[in-house]
């Protein structure tokens, strides 16, 4: 029988293979034609990256080095934190706040000071939520990781959900005989549905499974990539 913790290594180091390589697309088509709303779709992209790469370097390490027992204290603290997916969500929060500003950008044409305080006050603590709970073995199956993981859900959504209303109006508002528009706006209105259920696939698998590696945990993986391939062949693509 195969080895899941093998599999799902494979899986992930492919993924993270495919992410970066969405990424320097990205980059070249930034380099070509510098802009604003390039540089922060690959900023998101780039923090989903290092969320990812953590994830996979956890699971080369964490076992190999015996973290939780490791001899130096600081060391220990930050290792424990890479092999428990604390970095991982504080990752993914920065990424999202990338994603509010993607937003800003697009469909505000003046800063809603109120709503901005209120996500980066919001992203800070989730932050220091994710790093700063206790990661262990023996804690982290517990009410603690189920927290982290709906914290950063509800932030996520917060921030997506309201892309997805103004990206909505706006593309029933676009002529269709402007394809290259609408497809671009379509592009953004599907990644963020696609991140939106990639940290809803991730609650599900911490809910209702006890073993890792469940349907959920590869359907959130495969989400991430979707949204990503959308956002480039339909958004920055089209704008090189």
């Amino acid at each position: 029988m195969a080895d899941p913790e093998l599999i799902s290594t494979i899986f992930e180091g492919s993924l993270i293979f495919l992410i970066g390589v969405f990424l320097l697309f990205i980059l070249i088509k930034y380099r070509k034609g510098k802009s604003k709303l390039k540089l922060l779709v690959f900023w998101i992209f780039f923090f989903i990256l290092l969320a990812f790469l953590l994830v996979f370097i956890s699971r080369l390490t964490y076992y190999r080095l015996d973290v939780e027992n490791y001899p130096n204290l600081l060391a220990r603290w930050f290792l424990l934190r890479i092999g428990w997916y604390r970095f991982s969500f504080a990752l993914i929060i920065v990424s999202t706040y990338f994603s509010f500003l993607l937003k800003e950008a697009i469909f505000d044409s003046k800063r809603n000071r109120g709503m901005h305080v209120f996500i980066v006050l919001l992203g800070i603590g989730g932050i220091i939520f994710s790093i700063a709970s206790p990661s262990t073995a023996a804690l982290s199956d517990t009410s603690y990781h189920l927290g982290i993981f709906l914290t950063v859900f509800l932030y996520v959504f917060i921030v997506y959900i309201e892309f997805i209303i103004k990206s909505t109006k706006l593309y029933r508002h676009i002529e269709k005989t402007d394809k290259t528009y609408r497809n671009a706006i379509l592009s953004l209105i599907i990644m963020a549905y696609c991140f939106i259920s990639t940290m809803l696939m991730f609650v599900f698998d911490r809910i209702f499974f006890e073993d890792p590696y469940s349907i959920f945990y590869y359907l959130a993986d495969v989400l991430i990539l979707v949204g990503i391939v959308f956002a480039y062949f339909g958004y920055v693509k089209p704008k090189a």
